[in-house]
């Protein structure tokens, strides 16, 4: 009887997942990856207007494809558990953590140093108030961590008039992210398998049938969805995390969980995407000045 229900569980997921694709490409004016909440639970960032580049990551983001062989199941645990690891030290370790895991304990142990690795390499955050001043809504892409929703429920950006640090702001949404993240975890670590998870599996396939789609907004409404793929955006967005800040040919260079996550989903935009979005951010925070 349970094998039916979580048969029956699947089908909705993967109908569900597929019918938000197929929203968002009825959406593709619309500045924001939903328009409302996201099912997910990441954030509904806004987006910059992107074009896509036919410029190749470079092989190096490749990591040489050694986890080529891992089951998407694995990828997406092992990423989401790194990007878990990183924003723990982002958060000065003030948090809770997974104290077992029972469904992936062969892959913490065999993965542990490079885990360890990804980790080490975090840095502190550069965020600081001034940065976000005087910022018109169309510029509210450029700091994807503005999405970010606190324990009311408000997105970072609606409650930034008055307050005295926004960096405050931005680090109490980021816990209230990190616990999502956490609690998704902990699911994995249960059962196995999580709603997002499904997600993550039904993007890939979806996107090998409909490969017409993969270079438009559809894509990356689609990708960012994913808990992933968001925190790739927000981690690289607020931090300094050693080789996450490097870039070749204009690429972010992921970390080799995340390079493998967006390969799977053919998602390799994302770190030309990272990279444009800065250079964005910082003629326009220089026009900001200026204007000052």
């Amino acid at each position: 009887m349970n094998k039916i229900t979580n048969l029956y569980a699947l089908f909705f997921l993967v109908g569900c997942a597929t019918a938000s694709i197929e929203v968002a490409q009825q959406a593709e004016s619309f500045n924001r990856v939903e328009t409302h909440e996201v099912a997910s639970g990441m954030p509904n960032f806004y987006l910059m207007d992107y074009k896509f580049t036919n410029q190749r990551a470079p092989a190096s983001s490749e990591s040489g494809r050694k986890f080529q062989e891992v089951s998407n199941k694995k990828i997406y645990f092992l990423t989401l558990y790194s990007q878990h690891l990183i924003l723990k030290n982002y958060l000065n370790h003030k948090t809770e953590t997974l104290n077992s895991c029972p469904q992936f304990h062969h892959e913490l142990l065999i993965n542990d140093d490079a885990l360890k690795s990804v980790s080490e390499k975090s840095q502190t955050s550069v965020v600081n108030n001034s940065q976000y001043s005087s910022l018109s809504e169309s510029q509210l892409a450029y700091f994807p961590e503005l999405a970010l929703t606190l324990a009311n429920k408000n997105e970072v950006h609606q409650m930034m008039k008055g307050k005295a640090s926004v960096e405050k702001l931005v680090n109490e949404a980021l816990l209230v992210h990190y616990q999502k993240n956490l609690s998704e975890l902990e699911t994995l670590c249960e059962y196995g398998r999580s709603d997002n998870y499904y997600i993550f599996e039904n993007t890939i396939n979806y996107f090998e049938t409909r490969p017409e789609l993969l270079k438009t907004p559809v894509a990356i409404r689609a990708v960012l969805k994913i808990p992933v793929a968001a925190n790739m955006l927000l981690i690289h967005s607020l931090m300094n995390t050693g080789i996450s800040y490097t870039t070749q040919n204009d690429f972010v260079v992921f970390n080799s969980f995340e390079s493998e996550a967006l390969t799977r989903l053919q998602g390799k935009w994302l770190g030309h995407y990272i990279t444009t979005l800065k250079s964005q951010r910082n003629v326009a925070m220089a026009k900001l000045q200026i204007a000052e």
